[in-house]
């Protein structure tokens, strides 16, 4: 008995071809979908005069608010004043 070798099915280069540029394709639809975004966001955002544009709170007060103290909302209390480099802060003894 003989062993017939059969070769591999070579592929049309038309369809290698096909699928190197649908690969291609792929990644440059996303990158040319931002670029194109981000274009339109760059040309609306120096086009126009901003202090056209109505605002509610021009000439008016901010909002009162009633918030907690962080550190209190936290549960935390504190201690000590120590500065971001460990030494007691400005009022303290060294």
């Amino acid at each position: 008995m003989s062993v017939i070798e059969k070769k591999p099915a070579e592929k049309n280069p038309v369809d290698k071809d096909a699928g190197a540029w649908r690969r291609r394709m792929i990644v440059f639809i996303p990158l040319i979908a931002f670029l194109a975004l981000a274009a339109v966001f760059v040309l609306r955002l120096g086009a126009g005069d901003p202090s056209r544009i109505p605002s509610a709170l021009i000439g008016h007060p901010a909002p009162h608010t009633d918030l907690p103290p962080l550190l209190s909302a936290l549960g935390a209390t504190v201690t000590s004043a120590v500065n971001v480099h460990g030494s007691p802060s400005a009022g303290g003894s060294s």
